[in-house]
């Protein structure tokens, strides 16, 4: 009776250990079954996030950049150009009306002054990293050269969606891998009246 007992009980014990080593395999198993989802979810939202970025970017260039152009031919009949340091201005034909165009870190600004007085300020917000040039102006024609930010770099952003102003420009506009430092340029050629010469036809 005693050997009886003494069979039951022991295998009683095998049966808990068993049951003890089977739930801790289950569990290891559910764990990693688990963070294997996690970090795929992970990766997905991460690329999520990256196509809603690059989107909201190129919606904001696109607007800001068919803006532009829009103010650009409406202001190239209005008087005689003239580029002075990287800025234009164009003088209308009164000699009253001065328009000013200039640009600092992919913000192009737009001013219209009587004398000395600022009457009217316009503002163009490209994405952070874009670079807007305002090109000499010849024989009656001139270029604004936009040059995108490189998408290898993850340059800070403004609540605006624009660059950083106030920060250091090696902050603002950080510097692209060696050998990645190829733009994408895009040109706005516009005809207008320079000093000195006729539009061109």
């Amino acid at each position: 009776m005693r050997q009886f007992r003494g069979e039951v009980l022991s295998r009683r014990i095998s049966v808990m250990r068993n049951r003890s080593g089977y739930s801790l395999i289950t569990m290891m198993i559910k764990m990693s079954i688990l963070s294997t989802l996690l970090g795929t979810c992970g990766v997905c939202l991460h690329a999520m996030f990256r196509v809603d970025h690059s989107e909201r970017v190129t919606s904001q260039l696109l607007s800001s950049l068919r803006r532009m152009e829009r103010q650009l031919r409406a202001d190239e009949v209005a008087g005689v150009s003239e580029s002075i340091d990287g800025k234009w201005q164009i003088v209308s034909a009164s000699g009253t009306t001065r328009i000013l165009w200039s640009e600092f870190r992919g913000v192009a600004q737009r001013e219209e002054r009587e004398s000395e007085t600022v009457t009217r300020r316009e503002r163009f917000i490209f994405p952070a990293g874009t670079r807007v040039e305002f090109g000499s102006l010849t024989g009656g024609t001139g270029v604004v050269r936009v040059f995108e930010g490189s998408p290898l770099v993850r340059y800070p952003e403004a609540g605006d969606g624009g660059a950083v102003l106030n920060k250091p420009e090696s902050v603002a506009l950080p510097e692209p891998p060696r050998g990645f430092s190829r733009e994408r340029m895009i040109e706005i050629q516009i005809r207008s009246r320079v000093a000195g010469t006729e539009v061109a036809t």
